[in-house]
């Protein structure tokens, strides 16, 4: 009789991924995506991101926005600079809170 193996199912750590163990170093600059429904105008949502991220001090540049294919939600990309985890966790608490909000990576 020969072994069966068992596929990887989530359950243990993956020795391959290449992110395992990895901690992110501060300051760190990245790109923000944030996806809102399209109930205020792009203009509105920009301002509203940037003000968040003004209030919180986090250095940032605004880049680009992009609709979904049927126009239900909008993606808004700024690029920001965190310099520590707290404020990074506080940025996207208050991310959350937008009332259009949907996701943000």
């Amino acid at each position: 009789m020969s072994d069966i193996q068992t596929p990887y199912n989530g359950d243990t750590p993956d020795t391959n991924d290449a992110f395992s163990g990895a901690k992110l170093e501060f300051p760190v600059t990245f790109q923000l995506k944030t996806v809102l429904d399209t109930s205020l105008s792009s203009e509105e949502q920009i301002t509203n991101i940037g003000n968040i991220l003004n209030d919180l001090n986090i250095a940032n540049k605004y880049l680009s926005n992009k609709a979904s294919s049927k126009g239900s939600y909008t993606s808004y990309q700024f690029e920001v600079t965190i310099i520590s985890k707290p404020q990074m966790e506080t940025m996207y608490d208050n991310i959350k809170k937008l009332p259009d909000f949907k996701f943000a990576l």
